[in-house]
């Protein structure tokens, strides 16, 4: 096994085995994230975006997986940058799914899919994860659920479709903001503005290692 360094985690290069993922469930690196949304010619400004998301998604899902929430941060980290992909074209988040399921990326296009309504919220997965941290980032801005969806509520003002759809996200994404600091036992302020010790891809890298050792 040969350690590799990519620019967000640390781990083990583990060569092929019996054991390799099938087809569609494999999930792309970081490094493999970059070079996708570089071959699409994604905007920087959305790169920069999902770079914002996927540091903040990583930090609620390694903190969940610490508090025993079966999650898989790698891939809450490669949904997260990759689920603007298609950001600017009619329907981003369907036709970004069916963009990575072409690359064999299923597991990460169903989390792309769902990012932009996860239409319910049973319980706090993988999808639940990229779905509140986008609604967390405005721009490449942290802010709040109220300072991200004021714009749409106020330009829906008008019309009753439009803001009723605007209201259930806002709804959805409050119960899973509420489920998160429930099960971590603090406000999700804390967690996301809170210095720490220790790099966002370091806390991936301890949580892997801590998902590995109980596997084991």
């Amino acid at each position: 096994m040969t350690l590799i360094k990519t620019g967000w985690i640390e781990r083990e290069d583990i060569r092929p085995t019996a054991d390799v993922p099938l087809a569609g469930q494999r999930i792309p690196s970081a490094d493999e994230c970059e070079a996708i949304l570089a071959e699409w010619w994604v905007d920087v400004r959305v790169v920069r975006h999902s770079r914002k998301v996927a540091e903040i998604a990583v930090r609620m899902a390694a903190a969940l997986l610490g508090c025993g929430v079966e999650v898989n941060p790698e891939l809450v980290q490669a949904a997260a940058l990759l689920h603007d992909l298609a950001k600017g074209r009619p329907d981003h988040a369907a036709t970004g799914a069916l963009m990575l399921r072409s690359m064999g990326f299923d597991r990460v296009a169903d989390i792309v899919a769902a990012h932009t309504d996860l239409g319910g919220f049973c319980t706090l997965d993988e999808p639940a994860i990229v779905f509140l941290a986008d609604k967390l980032v405005r721009d490449e801005e942290l802010v709040t659920l109220e300072q991200r969806f004021k714009p749409a509520l106020k330009r829906f003002r008008k019309d009753a479709v439009a803001l009723a759809n605007a209201f259930r996200r806002l709804s959805v994404a409050t119960a899973v903001a509420q489920a998160v600091e429930k099960r971590l036992g603090m406000p999700l302020s804390r967690l996301l503005h809170e210095p720490t010790e220790i790099r966002d891809h370091d806390c991936l890298a301890s949580a892997l290692r801590q998902q590995e050792a109980e596997t084991a």
